[in-house]
């Protein structure tokens, strides 16, 4: 066979190749582009993204480095975008080192709300916090650092600051408590509750080995915030593990939550206005009071000034907040009149809000729009000032 013969069997062996794949990806592609096109138009999902990195100390923690990443905080709300630093705070700024001279500098702790899903960088909580603050004191600067992660508990919070209090050098700590913060605590990623009904620091790998092994697959990351098939088989397949307990399989069954001597639910089997609190949820409330007790604790070995806000949800806008939120209230009103700590209950200047007909929650998701980010951080605000002594305008 002479060589001009051997090239053309050569380039025909190569073009039937291509051609044989041609032939297998091109009905896949087909299928999938089709799947995709049926899928937006019908049944749209929610492009959720990778927002969080794996961190066992954390029990999980924000993406670092994000760029004006893009996300929807449920189907047919609007997109946001996200802007996170070196170290994985919700900031259009470098990630903070040691405290500037002359700074007062305010950590705020808590989930979503605090991280601010659905919002724009500048009109979470703690930015529109640190706006208010150095717009109303002229000659004192603030530094506020938004230290929220979407879908945090206490524990993860209380983890977080043991971790990075010296770090972050901070004058004072806000606490943010929502109400799902009760159920969150029950996945124990961060803590176990001992036998002395104390936190006991065991954390956990919080990603699922089905997590881990999709994130290896390639361009997992841009489908994620793009494909409304991929999201749609992503939930689908996340509900049939949660269904046959597969889904958690590196998380140790949750222990049972032990009786604390000190005012929780023990001793709060109803709320002030005669409300019967269920007993899993009086097991929450046992374990949130352990927790909170441990951060009042190194609040005041450290002098940290602790503030502890109440966020309502659009439930609670009413005379009488519901359950569980109703229900935690006396056990923060305990604390302060302990002087362990300073509370701010959002419920009343919320309920005012809403019975003269503002907008304060997002349309088909339920947290705060800007509108009511911006009610929440002048209540800070004003809290904030008493604690420093000072009193200036906060309506700029």
């Amino acid at each position: 066979m002479s060589s001009v013969e051997k090239k053309t069997l050569h380039l025909s062996r190569g073009k039937k190749i291509c051609f044989a794949l041609l032939l297998v990806l091109l009905p896949i592609i087909f299928v999938l582009g089709t799947g995709e096109i049926l899928v937006r138009i019908f049944y749209p999902q929610r492009l959720i993204g990778i927002m969080y990195s794996d961190d066992a100390a954390f029990g999980f923690w924000n993406q670092p480095n994000l760029r004006n990443k893009q996300f929807q905080s449920e189907v047919n709300c609007p997109y946001y975008r996200v802007n996170t630093d070196a170290k994985g705070y919700r900031s259009t700024r470098l990630a903070p080192g040691k405290k500037p001279v002359g700074v007062r500098r305010i950590v705020v702790l808590g989930d979503s709300y605090t991280f601010g899903v659905g919002v724009e960088n500048d009109e979470t909580i703690p930015a529109q916090l640190e706006t208010l603050l150095n717009a109303a004191n002229r000659g004192q600067r603030y530094e506020v650092i938004n230290a929220g992660s979407p879908g945090w508990g206490t524990e993860n919070e209380l983890a977080f600051w043991m971790a990075r209090r010296d770090e972050l050098q901070p004058d004072l700590l806000i606490l943010l408590f929502y109400r799902n913060d009760l159920l969150d605590n029950m996945r124990h990623l961060v803590y176990d509750c001992g036998s002395d009904g104390k936190p006991v620091y065991a954390p956990k790998q919080n990603l699922s080995r089905a997590k881990r092994v999709a994130r290896c697959i390639p361009f997992y990351g841009f489908l994620s915030e793009h494909s409304h098939l991929v999201n749609l088989v992503r939930k689908l397949l996340v509900a049939r593990l949660t269904k046959t307990g597969a889904y958690r399989l590196d998380i140790a069954p949750v222990p049972a939550v032990a009786a604390a001597t000190s005012l929780t639910s023990s001793t709060l089997t109803q709320t002030p206005n005669g409300v019967a609190i269920p007993p899993p949820m009086q097991l929450q409330l046992e374990l949130y009071a352990s927790l909170m007790h441990a951060f009042m604790q190194n609040a005041q070995s450290t002098q940290t000034p602790l503030l502890l806000a109440l966020l309502p949800d659009a439930t609670d806008c009413v005379a009488e907040p519901r359950l569980p939120f109703s229900a935690v209230v006396p056990l923060v009103k305990q604390w302060e009149t302990d002087e362990r700590l300073r509370a701010l209950n959002l419920q009343p200047p919320f309920y005012q809000a809403h019975e003269h007909g503002e907008s304060l929650y997002i349309t088909g998701d339920g947290h705060f729009n800007p509108a009511g980010c911006r009610l929440a951080a002048q209540e800070l605000a004003r809290v904030v000032q008493n604690i420093w002594g000072e009193t200036h305008d906060l309506k700029k």
